[in-house]
């Protein structure tokens, strides 16, 4: 399984088992996969605002895209986290995956054109890009 295709599933993981939270019992292993993705992200504002905005609205293809890029890129630079989700992922019963929505996201994500990703804290003065 490619590092995108673990990372898009996961975030429908997420998502899933956030909308379970509303109602009927979630899987075990979509409770221990996002204290994984929270303890990773630990202090990284931007990935825990995504997560937070997941949690809010968990059918916003956006926002699961937004998590499939940041999981990306942590799973490309840890090998260890890669191998930690990608467990979870293949663990998660096949009534869990929604592979419809799974190929959604890892297709918006494929085909997104990223340009630049900036973060701005304070600013004083001007600010040109």
């Amino acid at each position: 399984m490619d590092i995108e295709l673990v990372a898009a599933t996961s975030s429908v993981l997420l998502a899933q088992g956030f909308l379970a939270e509303a109602g009927a019992s979630v899987w075990q292993g979509a409770t221990a996969l996002l204290e994984t993705v929270r303890r990773r992200f630990q202090g990284n504002n931007n990935v825990e605002s995504t997560l937070e905005s997941l949690e809010q609205n968990p059918r916003n293809e956006a926002v699961m895209a937004m998590m499939t890029h940041w999981l990306t890129a942590a799973m490309l630079e840890d090998a260890q986290f890669f191998n930690t989700v990608r467990n979870f992922v293949e663990q998660a019963p096949n009534s869990s995956v929604n592979s419809e929505a799974i190929t959604k996201v890892h297709n918006d994500y494929q085909n997104a054109k990223i340009g630049k990703i900036v973060n701005v804290d304070t600013v004083h003065g001007d600010l040109n890009f």
